[in-house]
């Protein structure tokens, strides 16, 4: 046997992937990609088999398709999915069209609600300021009417406190 087999972990390793994306490639994409099952069960990947290996990861990677739209790309040898991606239809339009714009009011709308909170936050830290100078002018009084009880404490001769 002179071709060249390798297991899942070797395989990913080649193609500089982890052993389970490989595998969910397998579980997903299986069909698409020609392994030979060994006597000990394992799966052996041949030359094609790391071929169609290195088609998803390139796919899946480089041009950012779902594991679903590799799998379609594969059943259809890659035509029908060139062919729908050159041109929309009138429908798909459409749709991009009312997403765009709905899009666009979001933004509008969040603009508005970032005005609308910046505001309250205004609101609410001025507030805040004046309720802190309302509690600093009452520390202030509370402390002068202790200081001034102080003194007068202070100002009687003190065997007068003996008294008390």
């Amino acid at each position: 046997m002179g071709e060249n087999r390798w297991k899942v972990n070797e395989a990913a390793k080649i193609i500089d992937e982890s052993s389970h994306v490989v595998r969910h490639w397998m579980k997903e994409l299986g069909q698409y990609i020609p392994t030979k099952k060994g006597e000990n069960g394992y799966n052996y990947f041949d030359d094609e088999a790391m071929d169609s290996l290195r088609l998803v990861q390139r796919l899946t990677r480089d041009q950012n398709f779902s594991i679903r739209q590799v799998e379609h790309y594969l059943a259809t040898g890659g035509k029908e999915f060139a062919a729908a991606a050159e041109s929309p239809s009138a429908a798909q339009s459409e749709e991009i069209r009312e997403l765009r714009e709905m899009v666009e009011k979001q933004s509008e709308l969040m603009a508005a609600l970032v005005t609308r909170l910046d505001e309250q936050n205004r609101k609410s830290e001025e507030r805040a300021e004046q309720r802190d100078r309302v509690l600093m002018k009452t520390l202030r009084e509370i402390q002068e009417r202790n200081r001034i009880l102080l003194e007068e404490k202070n100002d009687r001769p003190w065997w007068k406190f003996w008294g008390e």
